[in-house]
C-alpha cells in the first residue's frame, strides 16, 4: 500500500481492554458507545504558532489503564467482578487487622480487608478450664536468648495473672471458668508485658481483638516462639515471613452497608481518571445533575389489602412465575413475542404480523399463549399491575441535569451474607402513554430483578423494581417513577 489517497480517512490502532477481551472470548462483546481522551497529549504552548509540534515527541504505545473500565461487570451468579485494580480503603471494625483504617479488595461480591504486619503473631480462641491444659501453653525468646513461658492453670479464675520476678520467667494464666479470645489475648500480652518488666524477654506485644501481635528488634532471626504441649483450643503461632505476613478480615455486615458506597465510587473516579474530551454547550450552562430526593424507603405494610392478602396466604414461589418466554416484561422482543403459527400471507397484504389482531383470519390452529405476552404490554396496563403498590408511585424529579439528559445508571443489592450483587435490568424501551389525555408522555421502562432457575428447569425472571423515566411537558424536567 503506498498510501492513504483520501485525506478526510483516519486509521484508529485500538485495543481492547482486559474486560473487553473477556467479553469478546464469552461472544458477549458489543460496542455501543465510544469517548475519546487527550489523556496522553503534551500540550505546550508556543509563541508563534501557538503549540509545539507533538509529531516529533516519542509517544508509547496505547495500553490497558485501570482506569479504562467505569461499568462494574457480573458474573453468571450476579456477584460483581472486580476492577483489574480495585484496592479501596475501608473501615475494619473488629476481626484481626490492627488499625481501624485498611484496605480492601472486592473478591465474588464480598469485600474483604487486608493488611501486612512485620513481625509474630498468636491468634487465640476460647479456653476452657480444663486440668489437662496445666502447664501447657508456648515459649518465646528474644535476639539475646532469654525465654519466657506463658502456660495454663486451671485451678485459677480465668484471667488472674501470676508471673515470677527472676528466671526462670513463668507466667500462669488461670482458666478457671473459661475465657473467649479477645479476653484471652488481652491477658497473653499483660502476661508477657510483666515478665518484660521483671528482666524477662525484652518483647513488646499489642492485643487487638483475637490476635497478640510480637514486635521485636529482629523479628525473624531473634524472636522464637514455640508451643509446650497441646491446649485443648490450641493457640495459632504464625511463622515469621519475609515482607511480611499478610492478614485478612472480611467485613462483617454491620459495616458492609457503608463500606458499599464508597466502593462504587470508584466507578466515578476511573471515569474521572478518563480524561474524556467533551464539548462545552455554550447555550446551557447549568450542566449539574440533582435529583429532588436522594434516598426513598419502601415500606411493604404500604401495600393494597390484596397484595398482603397474597404475601401471607399463599407466598409466591419460583414455580409460580412465568418463565422469560411468557413474561409480559419480555414481549417487546421478537424472539419472547407470542407469534401463532399462520398460513403464508404475503406482506402486502398483512404489513404488521406482529399484532395479533391482524393474523386472526390467517392463524394455522388454535395455539393459545402460555402466558401474559399474547398482547405487548402497554402503559395501562404496567401502570394497573402497579396500582396495588403504593410506594411504587414514588417520583423523583430531576431538578438540575445536561440538555442531553443522557443517564448511565447501575443497580445493586446489597445482601445479608455480606456480598453485593448486580440486578438484571431489560430495557423494555419506550412506551407511549395510552391513557385518554390531551398530550401523550413517552415513558423509558426498565425492569430491574434477578434470574433463577425454578425445580422444572425453566428460566424465570423475578422483577424486584419497574423504574419509568419519563418527560413532564409541563415543567420540561425529567422524573422516575
Amino acid at each position: 500500500m503506498s498510501g492513504i489517497l483520501d485525506s478526510k480517512s483516519r486509521i484508529i490502532d485500538a485495543i481492547l481492554t482486559v474486560e473487553g477481551r473477556r467479553q469478546m472470548a464469552e461472544g458477549t462483546f458489543e460496542v455501543s458507545h465510544v469517548s475519546f481522551t487527550d489523556l496522553g497529549v503534551a500540550y505546550i504552548p508556543d509563541a508563534i504558532k501557538g503549540h509545539e509540534d507533538p509529531t516529533t515527541k516519542i509517544y508509547f504505545e496505547a495500553c490497558n489503564l485501570p482506569q479504562d473500565q467505569i461499568t462494574f461487570e457480573a458474573n453468571d451468579d450476579g456477584k460483581l467482578v472486580p476492577f483489574r485494580s480495585q484496592d479501596i480503603k475501608v473501615i475494619n471494625q473488629g476481626g484481626n487487622i490492627q488499625s481501624l483504617d485498611s484496605q480492601g479488595t472486592l473478591r465474588n461480591g464480598r469485600i474483604t480487608a487486608y493488611q501486612y504486619h512485620h513481625g509474630r503473631r498468636i491468634k487465640t480462641s476460647d479456653i476452657k478450664g480444663l486440668e489437662s491444659d496445666y502447664d501447657k501453653g508456648f515459649v518465646y525468646s528474644d535476639i539475646f536468648g532469654v525465654t519466657g513461658s506463658i502456660l495454663i492453670d486451671p485451678g485459677s479464675i480465668a484471667g488472674t495473672i501470676s508471673a515470677s520476678s527472676g528466671p526462670p520467667y513463668k507466667a500462669y494464666i488461670g482458666s478457671k471458668g473459661g475465657m473467649g479470645p479477645q479476653q484471652f489475648s488481652q491477658v497473653i500480652s499483660e502476661a508477657i508485658s510483666r515478665l518484660s518488666s521483671s528482666g524477662g524477654p525484652n518483647i513488646t506485644t499489642t492485643a487487638t481483638n483475637e490476635s497478640v501481635y510480637f514486635d521485636a528488634e529482629d523479628p525473624l532471626a531473634g524472636l522464637k516462639i514455640f508451643a509446650t504441649g497441646t491446649l485443648s483450643s490450641p493457640l495459632l503461632i504464625e511463622q515469621a515471613a519475609v515482607g511480611g505476613n499478610l492478614l485478612t478480615d472480611e467485613i462483617e455486615n454491620a459495616t458492609f452497608s457503608s463500606q458499599i458506597t464508597g466502593l462504587l465510587t470508584s466507578s466515578f473516579d476511573n471515569f474521572l481518571e478518563l480524561q474524556t474530551l467533551a464539548s462545552i454547550d455554550r447555550l446551557f450552562t447549568d450542566d449539574k445533575f440533582e435529583l429532588s430526593t436522594n434516598e426513598i424507603n419502601f415500606d411493604l405494610s404500604r401495600n393494597s389489602s390484596k397484595v398482603q392478602l397474597a404475601l401471607n396466604s399463599s407466598p409466591p414461589t419460583l414455580n409460580s412465575i412465568d418463565s422469560i418466554f411468557s413474561d409480559d416484561k419480555l414481549s417487546h422482543l421478537e424472539n419472547f413475542m407470542y407469534l401463532p403459527p399462520i398460513v403464508k400471507t404475503s406482506n402486502s397484504l398483512v404489513p404488521d404480523k406482529t399484532k395479533i389482531e391482524n393474523l386472526t383470519p390467517y392463524l394455522l390452529g388454535d395455539y393459545p399463549s402460555w402466558g401474559d405476552n399474547e398482547k405487548k404490554l402497554t402503559f395501562s396496563k404496567l401502570m394497573a399491575q402497579l396500582s396495588d403498590y403504593q410506594d411504587s408511585q414514588a417520583p423523583v424529579v430531576f431538578t438540575k441535569s445536561s440538555r442531553k439528559n443522557k443517564i448511565i445508571a447501575q443497580l445493586f443489592e446489597v445482601r445479608s451474607d455480606n456480598s453485593v450483587s448486580k440486578l438484571d435490568v431489560i430495557d423494555f424501551g419506550d412506551i407511549m402513554n395510552d391513557a385518554q389525555e390531551t398530550t401523550a408522555i413517552t415513558n423509558r421502562v426498565f425492569f430491574a430483578g434477578k434470574v433463577f432457575i425454578d425445580n422444572r428447569g425453566t428460566t424465570c425472571y423475578v422483577n424486584m423494581f419497574t423504574l419509568i423515566f419519563s418527560k413532564d411537558t409541563t415543567s420540561n424536567s425529567g422524573r422516575l417513577q
